[in-house]
């Protein structure tokens, strides 16, 4: 498409890296984060609230790699009116698979 501008973001090899494969869809939203019009302390406040504690720093360390990517690789597409909607955010569930209060 005329316009578009595509860029292979290496998260499952950044993963790796970081000690665990299955943590490439946390840095794919951490590169999405620094792309949308939603303040970064939002996102991190959420990702606190919904990962189990034992998870959360490894996750957080993942969403920061992934910010640092996109900017290592330049904007992708520009977003225009992303703005968030009135009221926060919507509960979406947990982030990964758990059983009963997706909190330690």
């Amino acid at each position: 498409h005329k316009g578009l501008r595509v860029v292979e973001l290496p998260a499952s090899r950044c993963a790796k890296d970081l000690g665990d494969g299955r943590m490439a869809n946390v840095i794919m939203v951490g590169a999405l984060s620094a792309l949308l019009a939603l303040p970064e302390d939002d996102w991190l406040e959420t990702l606190k609230e919904r990962i189990p504690a034992k998870h959360r720093e490894a996750n957080l360390r993942a969403f920061q790699a992934g910010r640092r990517l996109s900017t290592d690789f330049g904007s992708p597409f520009g977003l225009s009116g992303m703005q968030p909607v009135a009221g926060g955010h919507r509960d979406s569930g947990p982030l990964s698979p758990a059983k009963g209060d997706n909190h330690d």
